[in-house]
């Protein structure tokens, strides 16, 4: 008979929990991972590109420039929403609709 296990271990935010699963033992083969979020239209557009080459060149300092991703959304301002109804036929509206929801990342060179 032949028992099989798959890669499919998930992470958790509960450390206690690793340790009473997997002992001492095992919590040698676990460590702590994040993410940090920014929100980009929070921060004034003058200050964003200067923002985003300091942060590169922190990551880069410390080696780290893997760990560095970006994402670019082109979201529509609060004045969009009506404006449009002025600004373009109901046909044309329904394309803006249909406008692609994907984000397009960029993992090297950050340039948003």
């Amino acid at each position: 008979m032949r028992v099989g296990f798959t890669n499919s271990c998930r992470g958790t935010t509960d450390d206690a929990a690793i340790l009473r699963m997997t002992g001492e033992k095992g919590a040698a083969f676990f460590k702590q991972s994040f993410e940090l979020k920014i929100k980009g239209d929070l921060i004034p557009e003058a200050a964003a590109e200067e923002i985003i080459g300091d942060l590169q060149a922190l990551f880069a300092r410390h080696n780290a420039g893997a760990a560095l991703s970006a994402m670019a959304v082109f979201k529509p301002t609060k004045e969009f929403h009506a404006a449009r109804h002025a600004l373009y036929s109901a046909e044309e509206n329904m394309e803006i609709d249909k406008l692609p929801k994907k984000a397009l990342k960029s993992r090297t060179g950050m340039a948003i």
